[in-house]
């Protein structure tokens, strides 16, 4: 790689600590790290000044790996602020000492920074599971045919035209309702149980009093969803929700996740239209890309729709080939 690295994974996570960030305050160590921020220009934003694009040399499992770092000031506390990943060094100027390792680590950016400098990115070895990039969903998840996400949105289309407002709904028809999204889901689960066992079996459990209402009353339910705070009534499974009709919105509308198996989401479409719930689906546009295996899926990225990349065989033999991996950043010199 033409830097041999000083520094092991193990001295890093002695340097940081803990994943949750450790803090030294050493004027030495603090001048140290301005002087490397000052060879290079910042990204402004609202809250700090940050050098991003920054690469340390480690050892790892017998071999030298760039690990992406940066570093943040802030002005308002005094701070500078070193991040790899998940952990966090926080320099401050103070007289607390500073073990050699600190200085080590400054020195090897900067190597590191002018080696990219001249030879370019071919001298980096960022491992393939902290790089970023994206996939098609279709490579993640088993998409729709083209003949099945026809239908289901000649279905959809078809049942939004015919479908009216519901009047608003009552305890007894919301679990019903839910019940059908269960059975879709969760199939011969779903055996020998009443709307009501589903609901308490599968949902968060924070009904906040909603079992309690009178069954059959779309007032009682009306007032009840008007007045409710603090729960989570609607999440009928983990991180997937079936809201009732309200004086707002007239109409079913359900998420089932961020990344839902297009084959059962498409189950509880067609399930819902054929039972005559009157629902709508926010973007159903978006929503049929995904269904059909076209949406881009964040790779090693916090937003979602993600998945993280592991470095093995099966991650490699199931997902590198089709994942569009982002170019690694230049370090922007002055």
């Amino acid at each position: 790689m033409g830097v041999k690295a000083r520094l092991s994974h193990v001295d890093i996570t002695n340097i940081f600590e803990n994943r949750f960030g450790n803090e030294i305050a050493n004027t030495d160590l603090f001048e140290k790290v301005k002087s490397l921020t000052d060879l290079f220009l910042p990204v402004i934003e609202e809250y700090a000044v940050i050098w991003d694009s920054l690469y340390l040399p480690l050892r790892f499992c017998g071999r030298t790996i760039s690990w992406p770092l940066e570093i943040r000031e802030f002005k308002e506390y005094g701070e500078l602020c070193i991040f790899t990943g998940e952990r966090e060094l926080t320099v401050k100027q103070g007289d607390e000492k500073a073990d050699e390792d600190y200085f080590t680590l400054i020195d090897e950016v900067l190597d590191l920074a002018r080696l990219v400098k001249s030879e370019g990115t071919k001298v980096l070895n960022v491992p393939y599971n902290i790089r970023t990039g994206k996939i098609k969903a279709k490579h993640v998840v088993k998409s729709l045919t083209s003949d099945q996400a026809v239908e289901l949105e000649k279905s959809y289309r078809k049942h939004e035209l015919e479908t009216s407002e519901s009047p608003g709904t009552y305890l007894t028809e919301y679990l019903r309702t839910a019940a059908i999204i269960y059975r879709a889901w969760h199939e011969k689960k779903t055996e020998g149980l009443s709307p009501r066992q589903m609901y308490t079996r599968w949902a968060d459990g924070r009904d906040v009093g909603m079992l309690s209402i009178r069954h059959n009353s779309r007032e009682a339910f009306r007032e009840w969803n008007a007045n409710q705070r603090g729960g989570h009534p609607f999440e009928i499974m983990g991180y997937k929700n079936l809201n009732p009709p309200n004086d707002y919105f007239p109409y079913y509308h359900f998420s089932l996740g961020s990344m839902p198996e297009p084959q059962r989401y498409a189950r509880v479409v067609m399930d819902l239209i054929r039972a005559s719930v009157p629902f709508r689906i926010h973007g159903f546009e978006e929503v049929l890309q995904w269904l059909t295996g076209e949406t881009e899926v964040n790779v090693n990225d916090d937003e979602i729709p993600r998945i993280y990349y592991r470095a093995n065989r099966e991650d490699y033999r199931r997902y590198f080939h089709h994942i569009k991996w982002d170019p690694l950043k230049l370090p922007n010199w002055k």
